[in-house]
């Protein structure tokens, strides 16, 4: 399970009970009729999704899926806040080749001062067009073909562990809706769901079976 080359990405889970509308909760005011309201939650838009109340995680992945690290916080903290949280484990302890993640973590100073320490921060970059460094970064993902294999495989290597730990959860449904409230509850509820993965994986790849079957990971836990 090499940590050679990383991904990185968030996925947010719904809050427990009812959503608390943005209008109502910037002024702190609960309506009358509104309960079993989970008041930790935070509102965030997903690409897939569309706007969820509730929680995000934020996790590192080999390119085989196996997580590394997590981060979980209200839906609304931002990925470029979690990844600096990482940044000194992923650069002094981790030590990857590559680390790879959607345009929400493509920040030019970053990039640079990894680089700087042997890293190589790889993003689609679409936004950052301007510039020399833009332009010479754009070209180095485009004809460096390892670099290039790393960015195309990123969706197929983490987002579907967030279905696998959901499914563990025993969560279903289009948000992925949580049985605790309370950030520190959340906390405990999706970490014991990534350490349940990680020990079907490691079971899995002992016993030689299907790394990321559901079938055999649900067994594991039967």
């Amino acid at each position: 399970m090499s940590t050679k080359h990383l991904n990185e990405d968030q996925s947010l889970f719904k809050a427990q009970g009812t959503v608390w509308h943005q209008s109502d909760r910037r002024l702190g005011r609960i309506p009358e009729k509104l309960r079993h309201l989970d008041t930790d939650g935070t509102w965030s838009k997903s690409g897939y999704h569309g706007w969820v109340y509730g929680y995000g995680i934020h996790l590192t992945t080999t390119q085989a899926g196996f997580p590394v690290l997590m981060e979980v916080e209200t839906a609304a903290f931002s990925a470029k806040e979690a990844l600096e949280r990482k940044e000194n484990t992923i650069l002094n302890q981790v030590k990857p080749d590559t680390f790879c993640g959607d345009d929400a973590y493509t920040k030019a100073l970053r990039i640079r001062r990894w680089a700087q320490q042997g890293v190589i921060l790889v993003t689609p970059a679409l936004p950052w067009r301007n510039g020399k460094y833009a332009k010479a970064y754009r070209q180095f993902i485009k004809t460096q073909a390892d670099i290039a294999h790393v960015l195309r495989k990123r969706k197929t290597a983490i987002e579907p562990i967030f279905d696998l730990i959901a499914k563990l959860l025993g969560t279903s449904g289009k948000q992925k809706p949580l049985f605790r409230q309370g950030i520190e509850n959340v906390r405990t509820h999706l970490a014991l769901g990534v350490l349940s993965l990680q020990i079907a994986l490691i079971a899995n790849h002992i016993w030689n079976l299907p790394f990321r079957t559901f079938s055999h990971i649900k067994e594991g836990f039967a």
